[in-house]
């Protein structure tokens, strides 16, 4: 398998994570976006999946979605 393309959540929101905390990590975000948005679909009460979409989209210059999902993660309580 190939780093990423694993169908756990927890993977690939890592590798998402990864796309934004690194600098200059990507000009085209659109992979981090899928990765994260399949963490979300999958289990989508996870506070830190939808810390790490907003995030994406924030770095990604989409800000409305960005602040949708960071103010979701706030009201989320992750087991």
């Amino acid at each position: 398998e190939q780093f990423g393309q694993k169908e756990t959540p927890s993977a690939r929101v890592t590798v998402a994570r990864c796309y934004v905390l690194a600098p200059e990590a990507a000009d085209d975000l659109t992979a981090a976006i899928d990765l994260a948005e399949f963490g979300v679909k999958k289990v989508p009460r996870i506070q830190w999946y939808l810390h790490t979409l907003g995030m994406v989209y924030l770095r990604a210059g989409q800000y409305d979605e960005a602040e949708r999902r960071l103010r979701e993660s706030l009201e989320v309580l992750s087991p």
